[in-house]
């Protein structure tokens, strides 16, 4: 990340002059009370133009862009003048004003004069927001957005929104607990109908639903039905058998790793014998997907990813099949909400129409646009092994009485867990982590070990009970299994005791008791395991 900035700083500086990389920045940036941009913010504080700011105003501003929320000069002028009396002790000192005249200036009060017309939000609503705000510039301009009078309605859903920060603070709510990052999509237009991306936007701008600020994280097996999907595009049947070993190493040269061939393992050896794609998929099996990423290609999972509406780059490396590289929420739900609409892409965004200072509108969102980008019987395919993670799999925590289909996800050494799933008409995705770095999740809430299918599965459990109580039970579309013949490359070995397997396309498995898992030897998934207790109480 470190690396991205200091490169993107020399481009910067090769096509831009400082002053005027100095505007964009003040004209973008955050400075609390609603305000975005330096010409928002003298209008929030005090009811004036950008222009006639005098020395002590702008002191309070520059003072305040480090931390908006904590030097607020509304709600904390006492902070705000430590800070705006550090802003002048620097003037002084580089020799910008005189020290007798930063003296006199620091004997002032913080004094404001608000705008009646200035806005506020509640601390979680401000990433949204935010969102919605870099998604206007990136189409209309920064002009245009912060000058031009436009009407924005967006596609939130009050609602929805508070039932997403509610499924939040009831499973993380202990100090210390890592975060955690909810988007959800509707799969007919693409509009955004909830987002939380962090617990409060006055303390922290990173933006952990879109990486904005920040960076992405490993998505773990979340990432599988990329793979699952490539897969049918080369009709490879899910009632294939394919021999899952606890240890598997991978011959293929597209594979190799450090040049030598990829060793890789599930997460424990009772995953381990032979299964049917469909079982494989809800057992997450990583040494089957290894072999089907191998079958269809990492270029082609890396292909079909973007296609269904990943955004990050992805390196065509087999590992690729294991989320082993950083994704965001928004764009992993924008995936996921592709198979929802089974096979159309629609991109996510925050807004339902725009109109300009005079009504007319200039975008409207609708349920007709939209690209088919998958087969519709190659989506409902891969929703069908989908559902059977939740009927029966690693995500039966997810279960909320109708038909849902999803995917756990679990990164190496547990630094990330996720849970991606969909109904007919929302596709949500939870991602739960530590924003300052990938630091173990252990010893959370109960969980010796946060798997995809503890924590992230029961936030989304949570929400999506909320968020779809108005909607009609909707079944999802049977698929047709004819013509999808292709199975392993090697046929697989006598059949031995392993999950029960789905003996025809038709009828629905029988739920079969779940594996305790083990710690991860690599980037892997496994079976949520039941809580131990510590001394935080378990969740129910």
């Amino acid at each position: 990340q470190k690396v991205r900035e200091a490169l993107l700083a020399m481009k910067l500086e090769r096509t831009y002059t400082k002053d005027e990389i100095l505007a964009k920045y003040l004209n973008t940036i955050y400075f609390g009370h609603g305000a975005y941009g330096v010409e928002a913010a003298a209008e929030a504080y005090w009811g004036i133009h950008a222009s006639e700011l005098n020395m002590i105003r702008s002191a309070t501003l520059a003072g305040l862009i480090s931390n908006p929320g904590l030097f607020d000069p509304i709600d904390h002028p006492a902070d705000a003048r430590i800070r705006r009396n550090y802003v002048l002790d620097r003037m002084a000192a580089l020799g910008t004003i005189t020290p007798e005249r930063a003296a006199q200036l620091k004997f002032q009060d913080v004094r404001t004069h608000p705008s009646d017309g200035n806005l506020s939000f509640p601390a979680k609503l401000g990433y949204f927001l935010d969102y919605t705000k870099r998604d206007l510039i990136a189409k209309y301009g920064e002009a245009q957005v912060f000058g031009g009078g436009l009407k924005v309605t967006t596609g939130l859903d009050p609602r929805m929104q508070v039932a997403a920060e509610e499924a939040v603070a009831a499973r993380l709510n202990t100090p210390g607990d890592p975060q955690a990052a909810v988007v959800a999509i509707d799969p007919a237009t693409g509009e955004v109908r909830a987002m939380y991306g962090g617990s409060n936007w006055q303390k922290s701008q990173v933006n952990l639903a879109t990486g904005d600020g920040g960076t992405g994280r490993q998505a773990g097996s979340a990432f599988k039905p990329f793979t699952l999907t490539a897969a049918m595009e080369d009709r490879v049947s899910l009632n294939s058998r394919w021999y899952g070993p606890g240890t598997i190493t991978i011959q293929d040269p597209r594979c190799y790793t450090n040049g030598k061939p990829w060793t890789l393992s599930n997460a424990s050896d009772e995953e381990s014998g032979t299964f049917s794609l469909a079982t494989a998929t809800a057992y997450s099996v990583n040494t089957v997907f290894a072999q089907v990423a191998s079958l269809v290609g990492p270029d082609a999972v890396a292909e079909v990813a973007h296609r269904m509406g990943i955004r990050s780059k992805l390196q065509p490396v087999c590992s690729i099949t294991l989320g082993t590289q950083a994704v965001t929420p928004l764009e992993m739900t924008n995936g996921y909400a592709t198979l929802a609409a089974r096979g159309v892409r629609r991109w996510a965004t925050p807004v339902h129409v725009v109109r300009d200072a005079s009504g007319h509108v200039l975008d409207r969102t609708t349920s007709g646009r939209g690209k088919q980008v998958l087969a519709t019987n190659d989506a409902d395919l891969v929703t069908y092994a989908l559902e059977n993670v939740i009927r029966y799999g690693t995500g039966t925590a997810a279960n909320i009485g109708r038909p849902t289909a999803g995917k756990t996800g679990t990164a190496q050494d547990y630094v990330d867990a996720w849970f991606c799933g969909y109904v007919p008409r929302l596709a949500t995705c939870v991602w739960v982590g530590y924003p300052e770095g990938e630091i173990p999740l252990e010893n959370v809430e109960g969980y010796s070990a946060v798997f995809g299918g503890t924590l992230p599965a029961l936030i989304w459990h949570d929400f999506m009970l909320k968020a779809t109580e108005r909607m009609p039970v909707q079944d999802f579309t049977t698929p047709s299994f004819d013509g999808y013949t292709v199975g392993a490359p090697t046929p697989p070995p006598p059949p031995s005791p392993s999950p029960t397997e789905i003996p025809t396309p038709t009828p629905s498995p029988t739920p079969s008791p779940s594996p305790t898992p083990s710690p991860l030897p690599s980037p892997t998934e496994s079976l949520p395991p039941s809580p131990t207790l510590l001394p935080t109480p378990s969740p129910s």
